[in-house]
């Protein structure tokens, strides 16, 4: 029977925005392609960090799920990512990514860094500017 992989109670602290995710767990993947698709889960935190769930390519026999754990997901810059096709990793996975998310404490921002880096640092005028290019 199709149940949903994870309880909105394992994000607890989080806010879900789709918890999508519904397998039979005794059947194959590959016999359950239907229910496979990109933006399955996501979940953010107030740390700024959000969990994103895919299945990539969406319906594709031969895709994985790709578990993102990003900070500011806006700019989508993935912290940790991970591939897998076996829904016990993926749960682990999910598992270990929502402890992180909860336990971050700073939002991560690497222009805002740069800028603080640049103003505080002792480097010529024309090395700035090097560096804003990149």
């Amino acid at each position: 029977m199709k149940t949903l992989i994870f309880d909105d109670t394992e994000f607890e602290g989080g806010t879900i925005h789709w918890n999508n995710l519904e397998l039979d767990e005794a059947l194959p993947l590959e016999s359950q392609l239907d229910y496979l698709w990109e933006d399955m889960i996501f979940v953010s935190f107030p740390s700024g960090c959000a969990i994103f769930v895919d299945w990539l390519p969406a319906f594709d026999p031969h895709g994985t799920f790709v578990i993102s754990l990003v900070q500011n997901p806006d700019r989508y810059q993935p912290l940790h990512r991970r591939r897998c096709r076996s829904v016990d990793i993926l749960k682990d996975t999910v598992r270990q990514y929502v402890k992180i998310a909860k336990t971050t404490t700073e939002r991560y921002c690497r222009f805002q860094f740069m800028t603080f880096a640049l103003r505080s640092a002792s480097i010529s005028p024309w090395r700035r500017r090097q560096l804003r290019r990149k």
